[in-house]
């Protein structure tokens, strides 16, 4: 009796040490599974820079971003703490997105960085209070299976953050200017695009759309940080489920104006330009009721702003994916084709009513809800169709 008594104090000392090891290293425990709490935050990001130079050591190490600004605005601190300044090609002022660096050099240097720099920091605030992992304590951020899960939304610029910063009066170009320039910076008035137009890999003109967001957008809400508190500099602010949500509102917004007609005909173009005498009749589209159905532009316009027909042509297009012009309008799982997201449209609460149970059969009255006879429309709006404009 007297050996089980032994062996279940040591099973105790066991079992404390282990809860004051884990508690060290930041991990909570579920309770009742005996497991450790998954952390589910929008703040996520996992560090593995090295990896592009060498397999890792060891797992991917876990940081906290809105965690950590949060900390440093308590001490007055910024973005500065952490990421240095650069010139862009116009000589501009802009924040890089690495940390402490502005380039990566080899595996070996950003190793050393990221421990000197990190660990340092935390054996610091440890003399004031609470405090990151400091040297040693390796599992506080390299967990050998990962209880982080990144709950980040992809940013959703549409029709009503667009509208917001159009009529900021914050947003202000030099010499009376419109403020589209300020964004738009190498488009001419009135042949505004998307930033992805040349801010994407294709294109090879750096920064990324995603370093773009983090450089420009977020450098100069550090600038208005003092005079409005709408403009975000933390994760949550732009990425967050609640702030996607807000994001994609888009209902009493007013028309943004790019020269585009309220209705136009849609005919299939060949890639020589011409249109199949063979084809199916052409499509009438109610521009202006489809700007007030959809979140932005780019949800119909995804490559640029222009017409489907420049890039699908009726034999498909290297440039579009060789995706052609018929499967970009009937591809009833893809969301940016006319039936998919027409099809996704009836799904929702207001019309699964009924449309779940009538299922529109696939005959010539299917097609002619679309393609109808235009021999009495306008001549000039029936000369654009044809032209593909």
């Amino acid at each position: 009796m007297r050996n089980g008594k032994t062996l279940l104090h040591r099973a105790g000392v066991l079992v404390a040490v282990a809860v004051v090891m884990f508690g060290a290293m930041g991990v909570s425990w579920a309770a009742d599974s005996g497991k450790p709490r998954m952390v589910r935050a929008v703040d996520v990001i996992f560090i593995d820079a090295i990896a592009k130079f060498r397999a890792l050591e060891t797992t991917k190490a876990v940081f906290q971003h809105d965690l950590h600004t949060t900390a440093l605005a308590r001490q007055g601190k910024d973005c500065s703490t952490c990421h240095l300044t650069t010139k862009d090609k116009n000589g501009k002022d802009v924040m890089s997105t690495k940390f402490m660096r502005l380039e990566d050099k080899n595996a070996d240097s950003l190793k050393l960085l990221y421990h000197g720099k990190c660990i340092s920091c935390h054996t610091k605030d440890a003399k004031a209070g609470k405090s990151g992992p400091k040297e040693g304590e390796c599992k506080g951020c390299h967990e050998a299976s990962s209880r982080y899960v990144s709950t980040r939304q992809a940013f959703a610029y549409g029709a009503t953050m667009h509208n917001k910063h159009v009529q900021s009066p914050l947003v202000k170009a030099k010499d009376g200017v419109k403020n589209c320039v300020v964004c738009h910076h190498k488009a001419a008035p009135g042949k505004e695009d998307s930033c992805r137009v040349c801010h994407s890999s294709d294109h090879g003109i750096r920064p990324w759309y995603s370093e773009v967001g983090h450089t420009a957008c977020i450098g100069c809400h550090m600038k208005l940080a003092k005079q409005v508190k709408t403009a975000p500099v933390n994760c949550a602010g732009c990425h967050a489920p609640e702030a996607r949500a807000a994001q994609t509102v888009f209902k009493g917004i007013p028309r943004l104006m790019r020269g585009q007609p309220d209705v136009t005909v849609m005919f299939p173009v060949s890639d020589k330009g011409v249109t199949s005498a063979s084809a199916m009749k052409p499509v009438l589209f109610d521009h202006k009721i489809h700007e007030g159905k959809i979140p932005g532009c780019r949800t119909c316009h995804h490559a640029r702003i222009g017409t489907c027909s420049t890039c699908h042509t009726i034999e498909g297009a290297q440039g579009a994916y060789n995706v052609n012009l018929e499967r970009a309008m009937h591809a009833e799982n893809a969301l940016r084709s006319c039936v998919g997201c027409h099809a996704a449209r009836v799904k929702a609460p207001e019309c699964a009513g009924c449309h779940g149970f009538v299922k529109p059969s696939r005959g010539k009255d299917f097609c002619a809800a679309c393609h109808a006879d235009v021999s009495g429309l306008d001549e000039n709006a029936f000369k654009a169709g044809v032209a593909g404009q």
